[in-house]
């Protein structure tokens, strides 16, 4: 039976529950990371609003600063679009590419035009959706911290690491096994990994669930 690490909480990984069923895989599922919401202000002039992690519409409905039902919402990817519309908010712009932030940058900056644009984030984010944004049209807040809540895992056949923070916390007491293959959430973990002298055996471009799902059946049936 194969072993299969990966670093989301099942309860956020949907789709995935139906295919984990019907293996007979060993999946561990939890992620590496906590979060705690921080104070912040509200910008006071804004005409878009940009989610790169479902967190931030987490801990913006929480500070009860801002309805997000009447804000022109934009979004990193396809996955977080999806988590947006559960919770029950409508999506104006997703990225096409969610696993290379630095294309979605340019992407959204040439549908933002020259409108402003509001990005909630963690004390950690890398902040690479605003590389192409100019500083007059930019209010970026961190609104939310990141806590490393890193423990001990047993060797897997397959690691799925899903963030920079996740990997760092991995890393806090653990080694990946010399043969186990390895799959980076996008080219910021890739990334992250490689500071570790770990190189991906698979990147996901888009960033979906689905894209993870082909990947762990190819392995299954190499």
């Amino acid at each position: 039976m194969k072993t299969i690490f990966i670093s989301k909480n099942i309860s956020e990984l949907d789709e995935l529950g139906d295919f984990t069923a019907k293996l007979d895989f060993q999946f561990d599922c939890q992620s590496l990371i906590r979060f705690s919401p921080t104070k912040f202000e509200l910008p006071l002039d804004f005409d878009v609003v940009f989610i790169s992690s479902i967190r931030s519409v987490q801990f913006l409905e929480e500070s009860s600063q801002i309805d997000l039902a009447s804000c022109t919402i934009a979004c990193v990817g396809h996955q977080t679009s999806y988590r947006i519309h559960k919770m029950g908010y409508k999506t104006s712009f997703v990225g096409s590419n969610a696993g290379n932030p630095l294309a979605v940058s340019k992407e959204f900056c040439d549908w933002l035009g020259t409108r402003t644009v509001f990005i909630p984030h963690s004390n950690l984010s890398l902040r690479s959706i605003e590389t192409s944004i100019p500083k007059r049209q930019l209010r970026s807040v961190a609104i939310y911290e990141t806590i490393l809540n890193g423990v001990k895992i047993d060797p897997k056949d397959i690691y799925v690491f899903t963030s920079p923070s996740n990997v760092d916390a991995f890393h806090m007491y653990n080694k990946l096994p010399f043969k186990a293959i390895i799959i980076a959430w996008g080219n910021s973990t890739r990334a992250a990994l490689e500071k570790y002298a770990t190189e991906s055996h698979f990147v996901l471009e888009q960033g979906t669930l689905e894209e993870l799902i082909l990947i762990l059946n190819s392995l299954i049936k190499s």
